[in-house]
């Protein structure tokens, strides 16, 4: 999404306070411009997961409107508040530093824009960010196996090195879910010629990695119900 004038939207985060299965301080980049928040099922995932029952399925959507990020109520069971006010009708334009809860703040998520974003990324993180990231500060190493990160090797899980692999082989292209799925996990029963992958699996592997990326974590780009592309 372009703004008028040929000015780029707005570039946002969410940084995790509150809300299982993810850590406190993980940091999730607003793509693309329409993200639902909710709760992973059989039949449904939405594009943020979160694990508590108390939390609905479709909970709340985050809308870049106009060069501004919003958050809007799904009608959920329990509500959703910023800075502890409950939304009620519309949509509510967030601005850096607010904080959005779900659930009466089972899940608590602090928003937060460009410079800040960047912050974010050394919450509970030993290693100085110096800047912004820089693509060039991500090697993938087949021949080893190995991830570089700012010319340290990251240790990588067997599936966290297959989904790198693959996305590297075919780089700055989307690789769909459907591709990843049998790569990634190929030992698994199928289903429909499918491996049988529960809905939440790909994003927490996304996820893990993401976070092994550190500041060059949004290389991983996801496209709700297509695919992911790795941008190196």
């Amino acid at each position: 999404m372009y703004l008028p004038g040929g000015l780029n939207p707005p570039f946002a985060r969410l940084m995790v306070e509150r809300g299982d299965p993810h850590e406190r301080g993980a940091c999730f980049p607003l793509e693309p411009d329409r993200v639902i928040l909710g709760r992973s099922t059989a039949s449904f995932c939405p594009d943020l997961a979160f694990a508590s029952l108390l939390v609905s399925r479709r909970h709340c959507c985050l809308e870049l409107r106009d060069g501004r990020w919003t958050v809007r109520d799904l009608g959920s069971r329990h509500g959703t508040t910023v800075n502890g006010r409950p939304l009620t009708q519309g949509p509510s334009v967030l601005t850096s530093g607010d904080r959005v809860g779900l659930a009466a703040n089972v899940v608590l998520l602090r928003f937060s824009l460009a410079e800040e974003a960047e912050q974010t990324l050394t919450f509970g993180d030993t290693r100085p960010v110096n800047g912004p990231p820089r693509r060039e500060q991500v090697v993938v190493d087949t021949t080893r196996k190995a991830l570089i990160v700012a010319q340290a090797e990251v240790p990588l899980s067997v599936k966290e090195w297959r989904l790198l692999e693959l996305l590297y082989e075919h780089r700055n292209e989307l690789v769909p879910y459907a591709v990843i799925w049998p790569a990634v996990w190929g030992e698994r029963a199928l289903r429909n010629g499918i491996p049988d992958v529960g809905p939440d699996e790909l994003s927490l592997l996304v996820y893990r990695l993401r976070r092994k990326l550190g500041a060059c974590g949004d290389v991983l780009k996801t496209r709700r119900g297509q695919g992911i592309i790795l941008t190196v």
